[in-house]
């Protein structure tokens, strides 16, 4: 990755943080091609942002810094592949509109029972739009871990078990 590209430069990326002491490779795996496959869902979905994603003009997904110490560590942003230099404006468009459709599909998700779990949720993907679909394919990925916290800017949500926090 290129020095020029400052990861201090903005809050708007995207961190993922997963606490689990093992994680397969096959998981991260998946994880990223399901994250990925949801924000460019995402982007293209907007015509503002679609220009961003033109054969003249590319912008890739990368991940700026990865950590482990407490929890494993992604942050993502993206980059313009011509300067190679870190796009603060579409990342903080793309991430903070991912995050807001995140929380708008866990909002709906069926409440947790008094004796356990939710009650299953009936789905239909012929009755949903593409981003809903991404969504639970995101969801049914991070609710393999026992904790994750995906955040945005000053938005944050957290996956704890059956405990979901919306900040």
């Amino acid at each position: 990755m290129s020095a020029e590209i400052n990861r201090n430069q903005s809050k708007h990326k995207l961190n993922l943080y997963i606490y689990e002491k093992d994680l397969s490779v096959s998981y991260i795996s998946s994880l990223l091609r399901t994250l990925q496959a949801a924000i460019r869902e995402i982007a293209i979905s907007d015509a503002a942002m679609q220009n961003y994603f033109n054969e003249e003009k590319k912008h890739t997904l990368v991940i700026s810094n990865l950590d482990f110490d407490t929890a494993f560590k992604l942050e993502m942003i993206f980059i313009d592949v011509l300067e190679r230099k870190f796009n603060q404006n579409l990342s903080m468009k793309v991430f903070d509109k991912f995050v807001l459709e995140f929380i708008s599909f866990i909002r709906a998700l069926p409440q947790p029972g008094l004796w356990g779990d939710a009650s299953p949720k009936s789905w239909d993907p012929k009755a949903k739009s593409d981003i809903e679909i991404r969504m639970y394919q995101v969801y049914r990925e991070l609710k393999r871990c026992s904790k994750v916290i995906i955040e945005s800017g000053a938005k944050k949500i957290e996956i704890d078990g059956e405990r979901l926090q919306l900040s």
